[in-house]
């Protein structure tokens, strides 16, 4: 939520003095992916979380996408 609006995400997580699963998984997810390829909610979450990209353009980013099959 804290995200959500506008925080960072040291900010959002200082907020709820708790360890807040996924976090560390946000950035490991893209470890060995080439780039260009897959993963793109793991992308933009990545993105909202370590580069602070607004969330409204993340998902007009996950929207704005080809239709394809997540599998090529």
């Amino acid at each position: 939520m804290a995200l959500g609006r506008g925080h960072s995400l040291t900010e959002a997580q200082s907020a709820i003095d708790q360890v807040v699963e996924g976090v560390p998984a946000a950035r490991g997810a893209l470890g060995g992916e080439p780039a260009g390829r897959g993963h793109a909610i793991c992308r933009e979450i990545y993105r909202v979380m370590y580069e602070r990209k607004p969330i409204r353009a993340a998902v007009q980013a996950l929207m704005g996408r080809e239709v394809r099959s997540e599998t090529e």
